[in-house]
């Protein structure tokens, strides 16, 4: 499955030489040639592109055509996931969760899967949903757990929904029918905050979140920002965090 998403999900074909290198990387890993899909992937992901960061990311975190190496996973997926990669968001999130190559921290890797949770990967999407359900990195909160478990199963895949319902139906026998509203509430605006066209993750945000040292729990809504990164006024925050181009 990891080999068919890194060398089918993440081709895309563009008429430059760092393109080209990645997409030569996409096809060497697809084919089992790790060695070559690495070199491929270095030449493209030091001219910045994010794709072929990932690739290398997932290469050292699995041991794929290099030694394993979770110190330089975490390396090169934070060069994606500042980007706003997505997968390489969820997969460094994951990396802060469990201390792999790096000191362990819920807070941070709360910060990551919420960043790629906004912008639909389904993975991160249930991830924060289990981060929310424990009270991991976050605040216990079941209404939330019981959103983001909406979209973890309209989004993962059909084999994939399975635990994704078992869990919802876990905490449904928690909640009154009134929560279960306001979970469903919740859920609807999330959406339609993701589906704003100008909506972009913000890493500047999440930076500036550690600067002026809101709670999690307050900064969760700020690393998801729009491109021009406007102000943003808290509720329950008491102060407006201002935040000047785009990360």
């Amino acid at each position: 499955m990891l080999r068919f998403l890194i060398g089918l999900a993440l081709v895309a074909l563009m008429a430059t030489p760092a393109a080209a290198d990645y997409s030569a990387g996409a096809g060497a890993y697809s084919e089992g040639d790790y060695k070559a899909a690495y070199r491929e992937f270095l030449a493209s992901a030091k001219d910045g592109d994010a794709r072929a960061q990932f690739g290398i990311g997932v290469m050292y975190h699995k041991g794929k055509g290099v030694p394993k190496d979770y110190a330089k996973a975490v390396e090169w997926y934070a060069k994606a996931a500042e980007q706003g990669h997505a997968t390489a968001q969820n997969n460094l999130g994951i990396m802060y969760r469990r201390g792999e190559g790096v000191s362990k921290s819920p807070r941070e890797a709360f910060t990551w899967i919420w960043m790629a949770a906004m912008q639909g990967n389904p993975r991160a999407e249930m991830n924060l949903a289990d981060m929310f359900r424990r009270g991991d990195g976050v605040g216990k909160d079941l209404l939330q757990a019981y959103a983001w478990l909406e979209f973890a199963i309209t989004d993962l895949p059909k084999g994939a929904r399975k635990l994704a319902q078992s869990r919802r139906d876990q905490i449904v026998a928690q909640l009154d029918d009134q929560e279960i509203q306001r979970a469903e509430r919740m859920a609807q605006t999330l959406r339609a905050l993701r589906e704003q066209p100008s909506s972009t993750v913000c890493a500047r945000g999440r930076r500036r979140v550690i600067e002026r040292g809101l709670s999690w729990r307050e900064a969760a809504p700020l690393v998801f920002c729009y491109a021009n990164c406007k102000s943003f006024s808290l509720a329950g925050a008491g102060r407006p965090i201002r935040m000047r181009g785009q990360a």
